[in-house]
């Protein structure tokens, strides 16, 4: 059975809890595995794992970027890329197996093993372990922030925050979309797109203010009518009742028992479920 045009489908429960989907096909995962969109039988029982498209037996075996491979060193194993290494022995440092020469202090800096407990690794460069990485220099948090790579002074002190690469004190200043901006009304103040506006007399929506209305809400960047007062609730770009009504993806639904939502449908999960890799139709 396929789904519509849809990622998402509902479908009957053929096999009960055991119902699977796979691409848009009801299977019984107590007897099949889906790996890529393909149906295959439990091979190897509940041990059956999927490596890409093919099967392996999990107990034995490890998937190692799309190749199967055996479990060297059992539970121990780990991939790196398409090789196997003993986890308590090495580390994997950009798909390259590295000795772990510092013991359980051994970390990765792109293809480098250091030691965590005197260096640190920032963006790819080695530094100290003293001070906190910004881009790949170290700073004191104490004096200073790190605003989006590029340290500044906390001119502020512990109120000082970033907008962009620049520091504003939070308590006098509001940054809107990227804009450091005065909070002229003080805690009343919200951006609307790079300006600050009056939250007691204007409503922001998309980035424009307008009049605010005790019986106006923003939804999606429509303006809607508060119709069902503290029910009012947005669905899209509807106001709905949310005491009354389910919003799926979007859609309005009338609330009913037993029921979710699928996307933009709305099922009863006692006889149907929800796939949520549905097959496309040409």
């Amino acid at each position: 059975m396929l789904c519509p045009v849809s990622e998402s489908c509902v479908l009957p429960q053929t096999y009960g809890r055991a119902t699977g989907c796979c691409s848009g096909d009801v299977f019984n995962r107590s007897a099949e595995i889906c790996c890529e969109g393909l149906l295959t039988r439990l091979r190897y029982g509940y041990d059956t794992s999927c490596c890409g498209s093919k099967i392996y037996n999990s107990s034995t075996h490890v998937c190692c970027s799309g190749c199967i491979k055996p479990k060297t060193h059992g539970d121990r194993t780990d991939c790196c890329g398409v090789r196997v290494y003993h986890r308590d022995e090495y580390v994997c440092c950009d798909r390259r197996v590295r000795s772990k020469a510092y013991g359980q202090y051994s970390e990765c800096c792109r293809k480098s093993v250091y030691d965590s407990r005197t260096q640190q690794c920032c963006d790819g460069c080695l530094r100290p372990a003293d001070g906190a990485c910004c881009g790949r220099s170290t700073y004191d948090d104490q004096i200073s922030v790190c605003c989006n790579g590029v340290v500044r002074d906390r001119s502020a002190g512990f109120a000082s925050t970033c907008c962009g690469t620049q520091v504003y004190d939070y308590r006098t200043h509001v940054c809107c979309d990227g804009v450091i901006a005065k909070k002229t009304f003080q805690h009343y103040s919200i951006c609307c797109g790079t300006s600050v506006i009056d939250s007691q007399r204007f409503l922001c929506c998309n980035d424009r203010p307008l009049e605010a209305g005790e019986d106006q809400m923003c939804c999606a960047g429509v303006i809607g009518v508060r119709a069902f007062d503290w029910n009012s609730q947005c669905c899209g770009t509807e106001v709905m009742d949310a005491s009354a009504n389910v919003c799926c993806d979007g859609v309005v639904h009338a609330w009913l028992s037993f029921h979710r939502c699928c996307g933009t449908d709305y099922f009863d999960y006692r006889s149907k479920f929800c796939c949520r890799s549905c097959s496309r139709d040409d």
